[in-house]
């Protein structure tokens, strides 16, 4: 019998809503994004050495790359807009 990973999933629906919120409110998706990962990891570090025997292992490595996606991501996104407040970009588009 295979065993279930609680928050494998959770995860990845956090990594997928965070890649999406970095196009329009950054911070959230970073934030998302960070507790998406952090939460995990309790599941990796169970499931580390033996991986294949969880169902939902694959989902776990997708929810944990998609999750560090959009932390990056986000980051980006912050950096660009901060940049381009400062230099006054944003305020030719009125």
């Amino acid at each position: 019998m295979e065993n279930s990973l609680p928050k494998a999933q959770t995860a990845m629906i956090m990594g997928i809503v965070s890649i999406v919120l970095a196009f329009c409110c950054a911070l959230i998706g970073l934030i998302l994004g960070v507790v998406g990962l952090v939460m995990s990891n309790d599941d990796w570090n169970m499931a580390q050495h033996n991986l294949d025997d969880y169902v939902d292992g694959s989902k776990l490595k997708t929810g944990r790359l998609l999750c560090k996606i959009g932390i990056g991501l986000n980051i980006v996104m912050m950096i660009a807009g901060v940049i381009l407040n400062l230099t006054g970009t944003l305020a030719n588009f009125q």
